[in-house]
């Protein structure tokens, strides 16, 4: 999967969305950035074949509304997308971030 085509699923939730940072403005939780960790390609013969990439994609909340969390793990089932994820509290800004991580083969 492409980060175009992670984008794309990310915009099914019905969320603000972003590829490491808003632009134009701060945005109100909840809402998602996502970004590349890694790529860790296939490879032989001096040639890489097969897109191999780990991205993380954070869901940060100012409550524990679970309405947000469910659309992405809704999302992600729907799209076959395996994921792993953890909780953590951001005390400085008083916000919740979900963190998942999650690798993508092929474009």
């Amino acid at each position: 999967m492409t980060e175009k085509g992670l984008y794309e699923v990310l915009l099914e939730t019905g969320l603000p969305v972003a590829h490491v940072v808003f632009k134009n403005a701060p945005q109100r939780p909840p809402y998602v950035i996502y970004r590349s960790l890694e790529s860790h390609d296939m490879y032989a013969d001096d040639t890489n074949f097969l897109p191999v990439s780990a991205w993380m994609v954070e869901l940060y909340l100012d409550t524990t509304d679970t309405t947000a969390k469910n659309a992405l793990d809704d999302v992600f089932l729907k799209h076959h997308i395996t994921y792993s994820t953890y909780e953590s509290y951001i005390a400085t800004e008083q916000l919740i971030m979900v963190a998942y991580t999650m690798e993508t083969i092929g474009d």
